[in-house]
């Protein structure tokens, strides 16, 4: 049997197959290779990366201009969105939707109150103003997030302009960043 040749060998009624040490090792590393490759698949299919662009400071202190955020397409299969998570929404609009960045403040079944201009989340002072786009105070719907920006000077739209927003907008979560 030539060294390259791939043989097999039954032992006897008993139908075992004996392979030689050389051909279990290639075995062993044409599965290992085939699992790494269909692992790297599926990463490739649910997580991406971005740059938040220059001029972008919706987001900041927190999340400057160019920080690559490392992002989950399928965020729905891992865990319910919670207040504090960092999201990439698609806003509709006239003609072609938007991407922004935003911060989670409060989920469905959070309560909303108001003290004085202070936004108050399940009787807690949350430290953001109060959107006046959310009209009365409640609990926050099914389907439904406040997002807020963390720097209130920015010109950049969230809650205070479109209201509560639609689950079905966010399209990814951001799961780790890291600055330049």
């Amino acid at each position: 049997m030539g060294a390259g040749a791939w043989s097999v060998a039954r032992n006897g009624a008993s139908g075992l197959i004996r392979l030689s040490a050389r051909q279990i090792k290639r075995v062993v590393f044409l599965g290992s290779t085939l699992f790494s490759l269909g692992a790297l698949l599926l990463l490739f299919q649910r997580f991406d990366w971005l740059v938040v662009p220059g001029g972008f400071d919706a987001l900041e202190p927190s999340i400057p201009a160019q920080t690559r955020l490392v992002i989950d397409r399928k965020w729905q299969s891992a865990r319910p969105l919670k207040s504090g998570d960092i999201v990439v929404l698609e806003v509709p609009g006239e003609g072609d939707a938007r991407q922004v960045l935003g911060r989670v403040v409060a989920v469905a079944g959070d309560l909303l109150g108001k003290d004085g201009s202070l936004l108050l989340i399940n009787e807690k002072v949350s430290g953001d103003s109060y959107p006046e786009s959310v009209t009365g105070v409640g609990t926050v719907p099914e389907g439904r997030i406040l997002v807020l920006n963390t720097n209130l000077d920015s010109p950049y739209p969230d809650s205070r302009t479109w209201g509560l927003v639609g689950i079905d907008w966010v399209q990814s979560r951001v799961i780790f960043f890291w600055r330049p």
